[in-house]
């Protein structure tokens, strides 16, 4: 995990190289830290680069990521400007086209929303077979973990317990009579025994 560039701080990294907390002082105060934008060419010339990469650490994009925290690459063809992960770039070099449309470059790492693009760590996968690594991993993003979830594990066991009505249940979690029924049916929170 990246932290944040202040000294004494440990918080996890949000924007331009601070945590939230830090991130809206200096916005507030006017002085954040300049973007880091690459010049143009230099994110498909560091990919190249690297193709060769070796050891078994992961190897860290340094340019500006998607919000999801993948790294992206953009290149203009045929006067149109095409973006794709770079993790995607890096793998079609090292092992050539995806078998099929719905193959994904998979990490072997579990590490790439931290940004690894290490050659060695990449594979094609179907979806489901990267899915299934990530549990493996534990960097799916379900159930506490999701960024938007309202509710947890002790939540929707007392959910699945009541005998309380849909929108009573909803009003008090916060959440609509949807996600209460789709947690009480199992259709999410599918992991919560």
């Amino acid at each position: 995990m990246k932290i944040c560039l202040t000294k004494g701080c440990d918080r996890k990294l949000v924007a331009r190289g601070l945590c939230s907390v830090h991130y809206h002082v200096h916005r507030s105060r006017g002085d954040l830290p300049p973007k880091r934008y690459a010049d143009r060419g230099a994110p498909l010339k560091w990919i190249r680069d690297h193709v060769n990469h070796s050891g078994n650490a992961c190897l860290i994009w340094p340019f500006s990521r998607l919000k999801k925290g993948y790294p992206a690459v953009v290149w203009p063809t045929k006067g149109i400007k095409i973006g794709v992960l770079a993790c995607r770039f890096m793998c079609e070099l090292i092992n050539g086209p995806p078998p099929g449309d719905d193959y994904d470059a998979a990490h072997s790492c579990g590490n790439g929303m931290g940004g690894c693009i290490h050659p060695k760590h990449l594979d094609w996968k179907t979806r489901q077979q990267n899915v299934d690594d990530r549990r493996i991993h534990g960097t799916n993003t379900v159930g506490v973990r999701h960024p938007l979830a309202k509710l947890d594990d002790d939540k929707v066991r007392a959910i699945r317990k009541s005998k309380s009505d849909l929108e009573t249940l909803a009003r008090r979690y916060k959440v609509s009579t949807g996600a209460i029924s789709m947690a009480r049916s199992g259709k999410t929170w599918g992991h919560v025994k």
